[in-house]
Parts: C-alpha cells; structure tokens; sequence
C-alpha cells in the first residue's frame, strides 16, 4: 500500500508501507485489513484484523494457541530503496478469532494490555494507608504489567472511626476490577490514563506548550486534496451543553456526621445539574475540584471535531491542537485529541481523529 509524507521541503511524497502482524514466536503474518482505535477515554484502545490463512500452515496462528499480539508498520520512501525501522503500532491481547475454513480467513479483534486490569477482580485488595499513585503501580505489578506513574497526595484507603477499624477497606471499597479503581482515581485528580505497550501510565496533564497548529483550507478547483493535513471535517456544535449546566458533587463524613459538598460554577442556582457522589471522606475544597473536573469533561462534549487526516500526519491521542480557517467558533481553540482511528488495507490506508477541548 502507498501513503504521502512529509520530506525536508514540506511536500508530498509516496512511501510504501508493510502492516505485519507477529505473534510470541516472532511469526510474521500479512493481513489483509487492519483497524486500530486509540483512545484517552476511560477504555481500552482496540483492533480487528483480517488475515488470509495459507493452506501450507500445518496450524492456524492465532486461533488456538496465543493470545497475545504485536502489530508493526514499515514504510519505505520512494526511491530510497532501504525501508526504516519497523514501529509498533498496537500490542495487546486478542480476545476473539473467528476462521472460515471455505474462504480461509481468520478474523481477530483485542485490546490492549489495559484489558489486564479490566480482566482483574479486586473485591479481596486492600489499598489502606496507599496513596493513589502506590495503588496504581502495586496494580500494576499484579497483573504483570510495568508503571509510570506520576506521585499524588493523600490516602485513598482511608475509612473513619468504625468503618476504618471493623474493615479497613477490604471488600468495602466501590470498585470491583483494577481499571475501575484507576479510572476512579483519573477522575478524582485529572491525570491521564493509558496503557501503552506493558505499561500502565497515570500522568498530570499536559500544559498548553506544545500545540499542533492544523489549518483548514477548502478545495480549489484544480487542486489536489491529498496536499492537505486536512482532507474532511465535521465540526459538531451540541446545543444541550449550555452555559446553563452546573455540577454538584457530594461526600459524606462519618466523623462529623454531615455532609460536605460543592458546586460548579458556584454562581448558577437553575439549570440543568449534574449530581455526583464523592468517597466517604472526601473535603469540601476536594469536592470542588471534582465539581469542576467534571463540568469540564461534560462541557467538552459541547464542541466536537472530526477530522478526516492525511496520512502523513504524526498525531495520537493526548495531543494538543489547535484550529485555524473554518469560519467558526471551532477556531483557535486547543483541543485534545480524545481518539485516533487508522484503517490499512491492500490499497489504502485512513486516518481519523476525533478531538474535544477539554
């Protein structure tokens, strides 16, 4: 298959490129169609593969034995006639396969190494006197994957008076598998949250330094579409998401016996709200972050951005960027790029994100 790149003088050129799929033997295996989806939602990212299956294969790969998969992409510049470096595009685990012997085809589909923590039941854990960030890596090592984690404050296993000494959190605690707990403590500091190859990631978000500048710009008669970063967009204006929206959030303390809670914004008194309930715990000033952590992530919804890319363009999820050229609101907003979806195929290959400003 071919695609465009970028060379030093900022134009188009044509590189050839090879999707192989290894499985834990180092196999290399051809498909015929490839789709990931990554994502920096609170899910895993994915992919459903399609491959032919020789009739000289003494054994199916991937379809009884191995679970695990490997997927790379090579590309080859034109004209050069060396290829670069295979780069890993997805690891994870394969959760089903399907073969239609008539037709010898294998369907694959997975996720990624997050499907670990997913697969995980905690009910019999123990997180006390942990902080957030201790949870996390001892969850990790639990399930055999790596961590980087960034450091947080605080107990997260903490129970008062009675609760604390009758239990101390085990088989008490909210959260019935691993991923629920890390999601739990993504939306209670507002880290980032993914699984990359064996490793789990928990990180502060990052700052508005490094933005990608996207321009749009509409076809000219005579021009070629696949000159452009940009080749479709939909831009989606989500009227409920108004400014009438509010959030409370509430926690209930067993040492004073009263409830603590917070709102944002703190000037709304109608509209529509959103209420949460917070851990056993939980202060006030924390409730107010948490009110606007998630009026933040619901107000993010209120603007959304499809865009149909070149596949030239380098762009993952947990990306900033920025809009210029569509006339609209939509522009000069930082977005982040909340998924990226590629399709490779014999003949072509697509790029899609899709970003939110949060």
């Amino acid at each position: 298959m071919s695609f465009l790149s970028l060379d030093s003088g900022n134009t188009p050129q044509t590189i050839s490129s090879n999707i192989n799929i290894k499985d834990t033997n180092g196999n290399t295996i051809t498909p015929h169609y490839v789709k990931i989806i990554n994502s920096r939602l609170a899910e895993s990212c994915t992919f459903n593969a399609t491959i032919p299956i020789d009739t000289t294969y003494t054994e199916i790969p991937f379809f009884e034995n191995g679970n695990s998969v490997d997927i790379f992409a090579k590309a080859t510049p034109a004209g050069s006639g060396s290829a670069t470096s295979e780069d890993k595009i997805f690891s994870g685990k394969i959760d089903r396969s399907v073969f239609n012997p008539p037709k010898r085809i294998l369907s694959l589909s997975g996720r990624d190494w997050s499907s670990s923590l997913i697969n995980y039941e905690i009910s019999g854990e123990s997180f006390l006197n942990m902080t957030a960030s201790d949870a996390l890596a001892y969850l990790a090592s639990k399930v055999g994957l790596s961590a980087d984690i960034d450091t947080t404050s605080g107990f997260i296993g903490q129970f008062y008076q009675y609760e604390h000494k009758a239990h101390a959190l085990s088989g008490m605690h909210r959260y019935q598998t691993a991923w629920d707990l890390c999601v739990g403590m993504q939306n209670e500091y507002g880290y980032d949250l993914w699984v990359e190859n064996k490793t789990l990631y928990f990180k502060k978000k990052q700052e508005n330094g490094n933005i990608i500048n996207l321009e749009w710009t509409s076809q000219k008669p005579g021009s070629n579409i696949y000159q452009r970063a940009i080749l479709d967009i939909n831009l989606s204006n989500n009227q409920i998401y108004s400014e009438g929206i509010y959030v409370k959030i509430s926690s209930w303390d067993a040492r004073q016996k009263i409830i603590h809670s917070a709102q944002y914004p703190e000037n709304i008194s109608s509209g529509q709200v959103f209420n949460f309930t917070a851990p056993v715990g939980t202060t006030t000033d924390q409730c107010k972050n948490l009110a606007q952590q998630r009026y933040t992530d619901i107000m993010a919804h209120g603007k959304n951005v499809e865009l149909h890319l070149h596949p030239y363009l380098n762009i993952s999820t947990r990306q900033l960027v920025k809009l210029s050229g569509t006339g609209t609101s939509f522009d000069s907003i930082v977005y982040t790029v909340d998924q990226v979806i590629i399709e490779y195929s014999a003949k072509s290959i697509s790029k899609k994100a899709i970003l939110r400003p949060r």
